[in-house]
């Protein structure tokens, strides 16, 4: 009787800490393409978040985790599901905040801009949302977009959705889009990608948001005060990886 007890016990505190995330769980971690911060390089995921996500979670004793890569809607889905632990790199929204746990330190910041082709530099421009009228935008699937912007464009514009940002870089280098909207870092690294960089550019005068990179954990898998210890070392790798570039460059 008392071996049925403590295994009964033991099991039921193995089962228990899975969302304080102990240093023996493997979470599972979903991302999309989305270099620099997050790419496929042959069999494995690299970029800069998924740098930090690694070197952050290994601190708090996680030295093997398993990193998937699937479409941002995707990833979203699988955290509200509950079928994974974590996905990144994300921006806070109250939807999201429905169904995922939020650090309070982010990753990293996103820069968003319009990109358009070279030769309609002199026709294409943006000042005001009046300038999208009747333009064709592309935007991607499950990402988040300024409320105002995307009010606008959803009456006055003609939105084009695609599964994956350099879809949109690829049409508008066909001339299929007049703007594709995305965030500047990213955006640049397509463009050299698809070998347009002559091509396509970026009107980096106007950044029309500027949001905070997260990464988001399940409130089915994962506990509070577990995002909450991983905020903490965030901010400690954050502030050490400032220190070093100011240093060293």
């Amino acid at each position: 009787m008392k071996i049925g007890f403590f295994a009964i016990l033991i099991a039921t505190i193995l089962i228990g800490s899975w969302g304080n995330g102990h240093a023996d769980d493997q979470f599972k971690l979903c991302t999309d393409e989305w270099p620099p911060y997050e790419y496929k390089a042959g069999r494995t995921i690299k970029g800069i978040n998924v740098t930090t996500v690694r070197a952050v979670l290994k601190r708090l004793g996680h030295d093997s985790n398993q990193i998937v890569s699937a479409s941002w809607e995707r990833c979203l889905q699988c955290i509200e599901s509950g079928h994974d632990h974590a996905a990144f790199s994300a921006m806070k929204t109250r939807e999201r905040m429905e169904y995922a746990i939020f650090p309070d330190e982010p990753l990293g910041t996103s820069h968003w801009v319009f990109f358009i082709r070279e030769d309609r530099s002199d026709s294409l421009r943006f000042r005001t949302l009046n300038d999208l009228k009747g333009r064709r935008i592309g935007i991607v699937k499950g990402f988040y977009y300024p409320p105002d912007l995307l009010a606008y464009a959803k009456n006055n514009a003609k939105l084009e959705y695609a599964r994956d940002p350099i879809t949109n870089f690829l049409k508008l280098l066909d001339d299929r889009l007049d703007f594709v909207f995305e965030d500047l870092a990213p955006g640049v690294h397509m463009v050299e990608k698809i070998a347009a960089g002559g091509e396509i550019v970026p009107l980096v005068n106007t950044v029309l948001a500027s949001e905070p990179l997260y990464i988001m954990f399940s409130k089915n898998l994962v506990k509070p005060e577990f995002v909450h210890r991983f905020s903490e070392e965030l901010k400690r790798y954050n502030i050490k990886r400032c220190f070093v570039l100011i240093f060293h460059g």
